[in-house]
């Protein structure tokens, strides 16, 4: 699960039903709390390649991802990238003031 630009609120309710049946990895953000900043990431590409690394390397693909906001923007890129990451790719909000879903994906 990738948080949003706000950073992680900590465990809700939610999380506690959607973990009864699946096992639930919300990573810090590089930058966010306490973790280091990672110079080289300087945009959410560059972010859904790290994470597209790390689930690599972890042999942890294809798995389903949740993305709030900007970890949307980030499982986004990580789905257009590699589409075989995931079980399902699903976008839950158009993001119209952007205009970001129209421009990958068309006017659907």
């Amino acid at each position: 699960m990738f948080h949003d630009e706000l950073g992680y609120p900590g465990w809700t309710t939610w999380n506690e039903e959607l973990a009864k049946d699946r096992e639930i990895i919300i990573p810090l953000q590089p930058g966010f709390g306490k973790t280091p900043r990672i110079e080289w990431i300087r945009s959410y590409r560059d972010l859904g390649g790290f994470y597209a690394n790390v689930v690599r390397e972890l042999n942890m693909a294809p798995l389903d991802v949740i993305g709030f906001s900007a970890g949307g923007y980030v499982a986004a890129e990580m789905a257009a990238a590699d589409p075989k990451m995931f079980f399902d790719n699903r976008f839950l909000h158009e993001l119209e003031s952007s205009g970001f879903v129209k421009e990958l994906y068309g006017n659907k």
